[in-house]
C-alpha cells in the first residue's frame, strides 16, 4: 500500500477523517497556549519580583503552566 492509498482511505472515511480534525484542532490550541505562556511568562515573573533565582523562577514558570494546562470539564446540568 502507498502513501496515496492510505491518504485516500483516511479522506474517505468521514470517522477517521473528524478524529484527525478533533485531534489536530485540539493539538493546535494547546501550542498556542502553551506558546503564548512561555513567552509572556518571563515578563510577568520579573514584575512580580525580581529578586527571585533560575529555579525559583523555572519552578514558578511550571506551577504557572500546570494550572492552565488542567483541562476544564462541566459536568452535567
Amino acid at each position: 500500500m502507498s502513501f496515496w492509498d492510505g491518504f485516500h482511505r483516511l479522506v474517505n472515511d468521514e470517522k477517521l477523517l473528524l478524529r484527525l480534525i478533533g485531534a489536530s484542532g485540539a493539538w493546535f490550541l494547546m501550542d498556542a497556549a502553551y506558546y503564548g505562556n512561555t513567552v509572556s511568562s518571563p515578563l510577568i515573573l520579573s514584575a512580580l519580583g525580581g529578586n527571585h533565582t533560575l529555579l525559583q523562577k523555572t519552578l514558578t514558570q511550571l506551577g504557572v503552566f500546570a494550572v492552565f494546562a488542567v483541562p476544564v470539564t462541566s459536568s452535567p446540568s
